[in-house]
């Protein structure tokens, strides 16, 4: 008899079904730093959360094609006007309806004071304003052309307006009101509990949810084996067989973003600021024996700070070759024979393979005589440098990413002259950038891309190491996961213990 309370204890203090409701624990790096606030940030770890409770206008798939999502269908009236044909089958959680107002409202509040600064409404500087045409139909204006505006709406969430407008920013990120697949129950300091929204336009098949906050790898992976964990993310290629021992599953796959350490070129001089040390670092990298002793042979050495399927990646651009004396002899140019140190901030922890990646990557470059110094640092702290700067080291670990919106024009932007703090400011591909993201016509626009991506490279603005890998661990009897390009299926996913 004892025995037997005890077993039950033990499930309910897991949280394994012994009935009815079905709840899924989900463990994530970091929680979104702004809670359920989600124009914080519009990158992972985050969108793996934020996912779960709003939707944006659009989404896009694994192949990089734009669905429909809250828009039903979006067209190009003038190059500064696009319409959006609303769906009209949508609530909000708390039972009013999606209508355009609530897209005018996203857009106005991204356009206005409030949202100045942050990053959504940087990445989307290029929105003017919008106006309700009917419940179901929407105009967007832009101050320049953005032909791919519809690659952008992904992280244009939409917020429920009158909850919004009556709680208030701070408390609207405590108890968010989205038409996502999941509603907030509360935010804990290290998990979000979330339930089932039964009248989402995606109903979910499970009850319950919990995203966990777990920062270090090895305690996700140790999550997963032991049973209290049914999903973990940020997972490495070494820890396939200790989940498949359990009956669970690792999925691997090639993310649409690039591995690289960033120069920080932009507060006060450095060893960095010669182009020749910049591309000796480049050089000094061993990537093909990093990849297949730590990856599993999985990716691919980087050529550019670009994934194949993003438009503007520039195929006529070799792999960067491994050439350690060519890099000693650029550094003895440079008049640093006898090396340098070199502070390099990273979040140790996010995936289950950071740690020893830079400590490899730090080998090759002690071959070299340049010492690398890694300072662990949070997610958080390192969005706070990329919105304000004031870097502790004049490198950081980081990806040239194209995700979401699958279109080179994102790293471009990101590492340019117009970011708040920008780390990396090459003046003369300002208006190339520019250009870039205004062109109309579509193959005059993907040369200018492929352009700046050699330009990129040529500059050596970071050490360019290799298309980033995802692993994700799957408890045994979960189902129905997908994820494209940092949005999870909630809605698909489902679990039989």
């Amino acid at each position: 008899m004892i025995r037997t309370l005890a077993c039950i204890a033990v499930l309910l203090c897991c949280g394994i079904s012994t009935g009815e409701a079905r709840t899924l624990r989900l463990a994530v790096h970091e929680l979104p730093p702004g809670r359920g606030y989600p124009y914080r940030v519009m990158t992972m770890p985050s969108l793996y959360s934020l996912s779960a409770i709003f939707d944006g206008l659009t989404r896009i798939d694994k192949d990089g094609i734009v669905r429909p999502w809250l828009a039903k269908t979006w067209t190009l009236k003038d190059p500064l006007t696009w319409v959006l044909s609303l769906r009209d089958d949508v609530v909000f959680h708390n039972g009013r309806p999606f209508t355009a107002d609530a897209v005018v409202h996203a857009v106005t509040y991204l356009t206005g004071q409030g949202g100045t600064g942050e990053a959504v409404a940087t990445e989307m500087s290029f929105l003017k304003g919008a106006t309700a045409l009917d419940d179901f139909t929407v105009k967007i204006k832009t101050y320049i052309p953005v032909p791919i505006l519809p690659r952008f709406l992904p992280v244009l969430h939409i917020v429920e307006p009158e909850s919004w407008t009556a709680l208030g920013r701070d408390e609207f990120s405590l108890r968010p009101v989205g038409t996502g697949p999941f509603k907030v129950d509360a935010f804990e300091a290290t998990r979000i509990l979330l339930r089932a929204n039964p009248e989402s336009w995606r109903p979910p098949k499970l009850d319950h949810l919990e995203i966990l906050a777990v920062p270090d790898a090895t305690a996700r992976v140790q999550g997963l084996t032991s049973g209290s964990l049914d999903v973990a993310l940020a997972l490495g290629p070494d820890d396939q067989d200790a989940i498949e021992r359990v009956g669970g599953t690792l999925l691997g796959w090639r993310s649409e973003m690039v591995r690289t350490i960033s120069f920080v070129l932009t507060e006060g001089p450095s060893p960095l600021d010669d182009i020749r040390v910049r591309r000796a670092l480049n050089l000094a990298i061993d990537r093909e024996t990093i990849i297949e002793g730590l990856l599993g042979g999985l990716t691919v050495p980087a050529s550019q700070g670009a994934t194949p399927a993003a438009e503007g990646y520039n195929p006529t651009l070799e792999p960067i070759p491994y050439d350690p004396d060519r890099a000693r002899t650029l550094l003895e140019d440079a008049g640093y024979e006898n090396g340098f140190a070199l502070t390099a901030e990273a979040v140790i922890g996010a995936n289950g393979s950071d740690s020893a990646m830079y400590q490899l990557v730090a080998r090759s470059l002690r071959e070299v005589g340049v010492e690398l110094i890694i300072a662990p640092v949070t997610i958080a702290h390192l969005f706070d440098h990329f919105e304000r700067g004031k870097w502790h080291g004049k490198a950081f670990g980081m990806v040239y990413t194209m995700e979401p919106i699958i279109d080179v024009i994102r790293t471009l932007r990101n590492n340019s002259c117009d970011r708040p703090a920008p780390w990396y400011c090459d003046t003369g591909a300002t208006a190339m950038i520019e250009n870039a993201l205004t062109e109309q016509n579509p193959e005059k626009r993907i040369a200018l891309k492929q352009h700046l991506m050699a330009r990129y490279r040529d500059n050596a603005a970071a050490i360019f190491l290799w298309p980033e890998l995802r692993f994700t661990g799957l408890a045994a009897g979960v189902t129905g996961y997908r994820d494209a390009h940092g949005f999870v299926s909630y809605d698909t996913l489902d679990i039989q213990r």
